[in-house]
């Protein structure tokens, strides 16, 4: 005889007002399922729409801070890696006067380590509208490859909310 483990769940008690249980259970009779299911079914979007949110805060802020304030501010070389992307400014020795010239290179690895996005160029640093397109394109990037269920991303945001506290 198979043995059947128990799903592993936890009950939390959740008050609805009474025009709110009314809808549920309307929607539930329409769609055919039960009132609990329809309601397991919105937290998990919610917290799934919450998590990407997260990701698209986390990296947004914690990159602009860093980048404006040890590229741009300190004209220093930035270098962070994490399993699924990496963001390499190198500073380059050809500036002429009121110009930091850097080199930069993105990239975004898939599970299995393989590159499926890089770019790479030069950049003026202090011109501010290359600066923002550059930094624009850059945080689009992150936030569309990260993974968010990589161990390396989730000490990033545990750094940030560190710092934070």
């Amino acid at each position: 005889m198979p043995i059947i483990t128990p799903k592993d769940t936890i009950q939390k008690t959740y008050r609805l007002e009474t025009r709110q249980a009314d809808d549920l259970e309307k929607l539930a009779k329409a769609v055919g399922r039960t009132q609990n299911e329809l309601i397991v079914m919105a937290v998990t979007e919610l917290l799934y729409q919450n998590r990407q949110y997260f990701v698209t805060e986390v990296i947004e802020k914690r990159l602009t801070d860093e980048l404006e304030h040890i590229v741009r501010i300190r004209e220093n070389e930035y270098r962070y890696k994490t399993s699924s992307w990496s963001l390499e400014m190198i500073k380059l020795d050809n500036d002429k006067e009121g110009e930091s010239w850097f080199h930069y290179c993105y990239e975004a690895r898939n599970k299995k380590s393989k590159v499926i996005f890089r770019e790479e160029g030069e950049i003026d640093v202090k011109k501010e509208a290359d600066w923002s397109i550059f930094l624009e394109k850059v945080l689009a990037n992150m936030q569309l490859y990260a993974d968010v269920d990589d161990e390396e991303t989730a000490i990033f945001f545990h750094d940030y909310f560190a710092s934070r506290s």
